[in-house]
């Protein structure tokens, strides 16, 4: 699967997805639903998570501060 996600670009650069490409598919996101900041305390990885709307699912993006990567679940 290919995933990109496009943000708001605020002062503070990518900030917040607005829509994801799923292998040329564009979907836009209709709600932040929850975002929160994580880390784990294991191994000190920090990540940003969106639980979002997207039509009537609900998807968790996720997106690595360390490496810039973003990742997609179905929740």
């Amino acid at each position: 699967m290919k995933l990109k996600v496009i943000c708001y670009s605020g002062y503070k650069g990518e900030e917040t997805p607005r829509a994801i490409i799923i292998n040329d598919i564009e979907y836009m996101i209709n709600e932040i639903i929850r975002r929160e900041r994580v880390e784990d305390i294991n191994t000190g990885e920090r990540e940003n998570i969106y639980w979002c709307k997207i039509d009537d699912r609900i998807i968790k993006l996720s997106k690595s501060l360390s490496s810039g990567e973003w990742r997609i679940k179905n929740e």
